[in-house]
């Protein structure tokens, strides 16, 4: 009987041991152990054949990522923390030319110098999600846009916020882009997901309208939360200072893209760079989409390793370590990575080879979801059978497959602004306004009087059989696109083509007007034209200044050598371009003198260079010439 309630006694100890650690375990999650009742869409639609082609033939593919000023300065913390001297600032790839990239068969492009040797050492951890410009995390809802969350919410708004210093841990929606701005354009007005090409069609042809201009709903309720198109012509004109570049893509297999359960060409150097490639972006300061799917993903906890401080922090959150099977088309964004984070991925309790490291996740299921909205992703769950787990003894599963498809992720630059310290500013749009009842019949293309030519990204038979707000009902549009791209310089007739597959002459043209953004002037004011589109281009005159001359400086002096005190006159009357000030530097400590001839006396024994600087105020354009001037006792 005693030996019954000591038994019993046990078992009550085990029960209450087994609750104290369940409810230790919850409290180790904080607000993640509250209920998670956001909607877990996904969206994501694989590229066909044709679209992998068409992006390894127009788009840059990665072969090399160079440190830049930011791995620098976060490598030099590290080693600041750790009682090391600092590096000297050397190896560090200038803003811009950090990636090495070819285009489809075509040679390798680097803004490197020639045998430009980078940085030695790597940062062993990035965290881009703490930096100001990285944004909330927030959910898409029930609508299935998890591609462009991705892609617009997460990754520009973060892009432009990094490259401007904007700030975005705040509530303000001024700075966030929409990704229903995207969504509702490429996903043929139904609730089916979409594809990366087509959005980043959008952002590189359109740029992007913020969360304030175009609003994101989280509900289907009303299908015009991913049905309708923003119609307010200040946005769309707005939205294209915030243009991408051509979307650069990274990928494990040398030549391109394979199959998304993985690629039997992949080795295990190709595997060794990308990686490497991929962690030196983030080193960078950049943030990643990429695609997977999430339901093979399988989940455990961080767990501490004892002979290092640097994962205590972790300890306990949730981490991804393998993905098996092909449910759950998702898009999500890689923000960071750390190289101490222990998966005990063999469950064996002893950190084995291929368990440390892990890179962090950014999803668009709400901050309920996981840790705050993210979660960890084992380096080692990248990989899927071939190259297979590095870890000894790792739990095998025939469905396993790597958990970025096709060792694939995709990075973004901003359209190279001008100057560069500003937002992107386009030369010359076009305006024009569209009455239509089913926007998948309608094609627009810009024309130049030189023969160029310009499709844009958005309506290119896009849409369903709707109206431009998404209903059944003809409404009008207006629409502003760029003609930057195409310019050649020339006078004569910018030309809107428009055209309708079925119906020719059931949509009608109300307007159309040039605006030269930067002139700031507007040519044909956009109108009541009202006239049936009839599959033709519908031209406003443009008189396109000329090409500026160029800004050349020119310096001559009379004489140039000769015994102090030595009277030069100097005259910078060969100089053309149109010049707004002349400025000598006579190089013996003198103050600066002013105007196109000029003179001056010097009195000391020596070899002067002058230099004449020649200012063009309005564009802030500068040319300098030198003149040696020779001072000598001789005669």
């Amino acid at each position: 009987m005693k030996r019954f309630s000591s038994e019993r006694q046990w078992g009550r100890l085990f029960v209450s041991s087994w609750l104290l650690a369940l409810a230790f375990c919850l409290l180790s999650y904080g607000q993640n152990a509250a209920i998670d009742n956001d909607p877990h869409a996904g969206g994501y639609i694989p590229p066909t054949p044709e679209q992998e082609r068409h992006l390894q033939e127009t788009h840059p593919r990665i072969v090399k990522v160079w440190p830049n000023q930011l791995a620098w300065t976060r490598l030099n913390e590290e080693r600041r923390a750790k009682g090391l001297a600092p590096l000297p600032e050397k190896g560090v790839a200038p803003d811009g030319a950090e990636k090495e990239f070819t285009v489809g068969n075509g040679p390798v492009i680097s803004g490197v110098p020639k045998g430009f040797v980078g940085l030695e050492g790597a940062v062993s951890a990035a965290d881009n999600s703490l930096l100001p410009e990285f944004p909330e995390i927030r959910s898409q809802g029930s609508i299935g846009s998890c591609t462009t969350f991705a892609l617009t919410y997460y990754q520009l708004t973060y892009t432009v916020g990094h490259k401007y210093g904007w700030n975005n841990k705040n509530a303000n929606n001024d700075t966030k882009f929409s990704p229903k701005w995207v969504y509702n354009m490429i996903n043929e007005g139904v609730d089916q997901g979409s594809s990366p090409g087509e959005a980043y069609a959008v952002l590189e042809q359109h740029g992007a309208a913020t969360w304030t201009q175009f609003p994101y709903q989280t509900t289907t309720t009303d299908p015009k939360s991913y049905r309708e198109w923003c119609l307010n012509a200040e946005t769309w004109q707005s939205a294209i200072q915030y243009r991408i570049a051509p979307h650069y893509w990274g990928h494990a297999t040398r030549s391109g893209p394979g199959p998304v359960q993985g690629d039997p060409k992949v080795t295990e150097e190709d595997f060794g760079l990308w990686f490497t490639e991929l962690k030196t972006l983030l080193a960078n300061g950049e943030v990643l989409a990429f695609a997977t799917y999430i339901t093979g993903w399988q989940y455990t906890t961080i767990k501490d390793d004892k002979s290092t401080p640097e994962d205590n922090a972790f300890a306990r959150k949730p981490v991804a370590y393998r993905c098996d099977g092909t449910e759950g088309n998702h898009m999500m964004t890689i923000v960071g990575y750390n190289n101490s984070i222990w998966t005990d991925i063999n469950n064996n309790r002893v950190v084995d080879p291929g368990e440390k490291g892990a890179l962090k996740i950014a999803n668009s299921w709400g901050p309920a979801w996981m840790d705050s909205g993210f979660c960890w992703l084992a380096y080692d769950a990248l990989r899927g059978t071939d190259p297979k787990s590095a870890v000894p003894g790792a739990p095998t599963s025939d469905a396993r497959i790597p958990a970025v498809l096709g060792y694939g992720f995709m990075s973004i630059a901003l359209k190279p602004p001008m100057p560069p310290d500003t937002l992107y500013t386009p030369t010359l749009v076009a305006k024009f306004e569209l009455n239509h009842a089913q926007r998948n019949q309608l094609g627009i293309m810009l024309t130049t009087p030189a023969g160029g030519s310009w499709k844009p990204g958005a309506l290119q038979g896009q849409g369903g059989a709707y109206a431009f707000d998404g209903t059944s009902t003809p409404c009008d549009g207006t629409f502003v696109f760029d003609f930057t791209d195409i310019l050649a310089g020339s006078s004569g007739s910018y030309g809107l083509c428009v055209t309708d597959s079925k119906d020719p002459g059931r949509a009608r043209l109300l307007g159309y007007q040039l605006i030269d953004v930067r002139e700031k002037t507007v040519n044909n004011e956009l109108v009541d034209i009202d006239i049936p589109i009839d599959n033709t281009v519908y031209t406003a005159n443009l008189a396109y200044p000329d090409e500026p001359e160029p800004l050349v400086a020119v310096a001559s002096a009379s004489p140039t050598s000769g015994r102090p005190p030595l009277t030069v006159t100097f005259t910078g009357g060969g100089s053309s371009g149109a010049i707004d000030s002349y400025e000598w530097d006579f190089d013996d400590g003198s103050p600066t003198a002013y105007g196109s001839s000029v003179a001056h006396m010097y009195s000391a024994v020596g070899t002067y260079n002058a230099t004449l600087t020649v200012i063009q105020d309005s564009g802030g354009v500068a040319s300098s010439d030198q003149v040696v001037i020779t001072v000598t006792r001789k005669n």
